[in-house]
């Protein structure tokens, strides 16, 4: 039992859950009855959405098995009695656990690039996987740099479902103005939940930072806390805790299907009240335990925004 609990936290199945429940909401909430209100049936099959959610997923947790790998010596120091690799898991076992999840994510986005025809895009989720590698080897600890890999990572994640879905449109359909029409309404459905996994992923990397500080500081890391102090780096939080407030309601503002009550209801509870608290909370946070506290509340948040693809649902079933 203590070993399926110590597998289930090294690879963060909470957040590998929320990953695919992102894809699947996407697709079924967005992309299908947007299609559809324009007269055309989505293109892309379920088994491929099933080998898009598998390429997505299985890369994700090779990624996070390989950044435990590499955060070894950092996490011997931040959580010496709760870490897994090096403890209960030793560093080859981890390696293997690496390459073979990434492996049967490389499969899965063979078989959706090879249904989708399209080399491009095969060659694109090849550079994502070697992506996951760099960062935890290097990238994650540079400034900033570490932080808009992983967000813009996350950003991808339902942006690839719209991507797909184009592909198969366009191997389906040809092209045609109108298709590029709906291809183009698509990408633009899915931008918003794109922007917003931009947004509250880049608070989540900043937090762990700050949460990760005293180990990121015995090894030279160059993050926000180390390189600005905990005081700078929480101003830069609350700045960018009010932009995606400001955003989200631009993108309401400008987006007809969300002017109606259930979204202002939904923008209410599930960004703006949610985003006062964490000016309170981050303010009070003083210590590694209150930052990982925030680091799963803000994962309760983005799963509530995520939840606000059933706001653009039920617009199209009530057309």
């Amino acid at each position: 039992m203590d070993t399926i609990k110590d597998y289930a936290r090294l690879l963060h199945i909470p957040t590998l859950l929320l990953i695919a429940a992102f894809q699947v909401l996407m697709y079924f909430f967005v992309i299908v009855p947007s299609t559809k209100s324009l007269g055309v049936m989505p293109s892309m099959p379920i088994l491929d959405l099933i080998n898009l959610i598998g390429a997505t997923v299985f890369m994700a947790a090779g990624g996070f098995v390989i950044n435990d790998y590499f955060d070894l010596k950092i996490d011997q120091i931040n959580r010496p009695l709760t870490r897994i690799v090096g403890r209960t898991m030793d560093k080859h076992t981890a390696m293997t656990l690496y390459i073979v999840l990434t492996v049967i994510g490389i499969v899965f986005a063979l078989l959706l690039c090879w249904h989708a025809r399209s080399i491009d895009y095969a060659i694109m989720l090849l550079f994502i996987s070697g992506i996951l590698w760099f960062y935890s080897s290097s990238y994650k600890r540079m400034l900033i740099v570490g932080n808009l890999i992983v967000s813009f990572l996350m950003g991808l994640v339902p942006f690839m479902v719209a991507l797909f879905e184009n592909r198969f449109l366009a191997v389906e359909y040809k092209t045609s103005p109108d298709l590029a029409y709906l291809m183009n309404e698509n990408m633009m459905q899915i931008l918003g939940f794109s922007l917003m996994a931009f947004g509250w992923t880049f608070m989540i990397e900043v937090i762990k930072d700050l949460a990760t500080q005293k180990g990121d500081r015995e090894l030279e890391c160059h993050t926000l806390p180390i390189v600005l102090g905990e005081q700078k780096t929480k101003w830069i939080l609350y700045v960018w805790n009010t932009l995606i407030c400001l955003i989200f309601a631009f993108i309401i503002y400008k987006t007809p299907m969300l002017q109606n009550s259930l979204s202002y209801r939904f923008y209410i509870c599930g960004t703006i009240i949610p985003a006062l608290s964490l000016f309170y909370i981050i303010n009070k946070a003083v210590n590694a335990g209150d930052y990982r506290l925030i680091v799963r509340y803000l994962l309760v948040i983005f799963a509530i925004n995520i939840a606000y693809s059933y706001v653009v649902y039920s617009y199209y079933q009530s057309i």
